[in-house]
C-alpha cells in the first residue's frame, strides 16, 4: 500500500460517516469537544489537505496560511464534494520538494521558520493529523450519534491497529 493509498482509505471513512449524518446533527456543537461540532473538525482536517495543494506552486506549504470555509463546516454535502476533490489532488501529484513554513508563539514572542519537506511527507502528516481530528469526533459520535455506523478503526493510528493484532 502507498501512502497516497492510506490517505483515500482515511478520507474514504470520512466520507462514509458525513454521509449518514443530517445537517443539523453535522453542525451540533458537542460539549466533550470544546462545542466545536463534526462539521468544524471536517472543516479543519479538510483544509489542511487543500493548504497542501495550494501550495505546490510556489513549492511553500504554511498551514498558518490556510483559507477557512465556514461551507465545509455547514453543510456536509459541500465537505463530501471537497473530499472527492482532494482524493483527485492526491492521486494526480507526484512527490516534489516543498518548504514547510510556519510560525510558534512562544513565551519570548513568534519564531518563524522553514523546513525542507516534500508532498509525500506533507502528506503523512495530513494523515496523522486526520486520524488525531478523527479520534474525535469518534468520541462525538459515540456520546450523540450512536446511529451512525463507525468504521472500526475510524480515528485509530495505524500503529495501534497492529498492536491491538499482535495480542
Amino acid at each position: 500500500m502507498t501512502i497516497k493509498q492510506v490517505a483515500i482509505q482515511l478520507l474514504n471513512q470520512l466520507d462514509s460517516v458525513i454521509k449518514q449524518m443530517t445537517a443539523t446533527e453535522y453542525q451540533s456543537p458537542i460539549d466533550v469537544l470544546g462545542k466545536g461540532s463534526i462539521g468544524q473538525h471536517v472543516r479543519h482536517t479538510l483544509e489542511f489537505f487543500t493548504c497542501l495543494e495550494s501550495g505546490l506552486p510556489k513549492g511553500i506549504v504554511n498551514y498558518d496560511e490556510r483559507e477557512r470555509k465556514l461551507a465545509l463546516e455547514n453543510d456536509p454535502v459541500t465537505a463530501l464534494k471537497a473530499i472527492q476533490e482532494i482524493q483527485k489532488f492526491i492521486l494526480n501529484t507526484e512527490n516534489q520538494k516543498l518548504s514547510l513554513e510556519g510560525k510558534y508563539l512562544g513565551d519570548e514572542g513568534e519564531m518563524s521558520f522553514s523546513v525542507e519537506s516534500n508532498f509525500e511527507r506533507e502528506l503523512a502528516y495530513n494523515i496523522e493529523h486526520t486520524v488525531h481530528h478523527m479520534a474525535m469526533m469518534r468520541v462525538g459520535y459515540r456520546l450523540l450519534f450512536p446511529n451512525i455506523k463507525v468504521p472500526e478503526h475510524f480515528g485509530v493510528a495505524s500503529s495501534t491497529v497492529a498492536h491491538q493484532k499482535i495480542k
